[in-house]
């Protein structure tokens, strides 16, 4: 499973750009452990407050 986990920003910031993209986290188990890496997956989300920042917002609701 992959869940995200903060954000990785450019060293140079791009006018009308994106200057911050997603990171995640992948979590992985053993063969036929899909029930544990789902419960990891929720439980991360559930500790943490992912939001997207103002400037992703912005340019994620103008190419829907």
């Amino acid at each position: 499973a992959s869940v995200p986990c903060g954000w990785i920003d450019r060293k140079e910031p791009v006018p009308n750009e994106m200057n911050s993209f997603p990171a995640g986290l992948q979590i992985v188990g053993p063969l036929w452990s899909e029930p544990l890496v789902l419960r990891a997956a929720h439980s991360y989300q559930a500790a943490t407050s992912f939001v997207l920042k103002p400037e992703q917002r912005q340019l994620y609701s103008r190419n829907l």
